[in-house]
């Protein structure tokens, strides 16, 4: 059996074109969620975009998950978020520490039977 072939690792140049691409993939995305929706049809429609800009964001993704920076772009990232525990809340944190609450039993019924002396 033949050695396998080492593995190429990233570079400075691509880890900066990563960042690159990323950062006009989030401005074209930001332009996408600005744009006004127009219906036409019954279906609704971003106007006032290039024409383009959809295939031109799917080259972006694919460009950026083709770079071999990406397995530790992505590695970075899920170990921040592990580190930060996740998503946050938004609502503030109460005041009052939760505690246990006590058990409490079914309240036993008094009989109302008379008794007979």
């Amino acid at each position: 059996m033949q050695p396998s072939p080492p593995k190429k690792g990233y570079t400075a140049k691509d880890s900066v074109q990563f960042e690159g691409v990323g950062k006009r993939l989030d401005k074209n995305i930001a332009k996408l969620n600005k744009a006004p929706i127009k219906k036409v049809g019954g279906m609704e429609f971003s106007s006032g975009l290039d024409v383009d800009i959809m295939p031109t964001m799917r080259k972006q993704m694919d460009s950026m998950v083709r770079n071999p920076y990406y397995p530790t772009y992505k590695a970075r990232e899920q170990a921040k978020k592990a580190k930060t525990g996740g998503m946050k809340s938004t609502k503030p944190a109460s005041a009052k520490p939760m505690t246990k609450a006590k058990s409490k039993s079914m309240p036993v019924k008094k009989s109302t039977a008379k008794s007979t002396k």
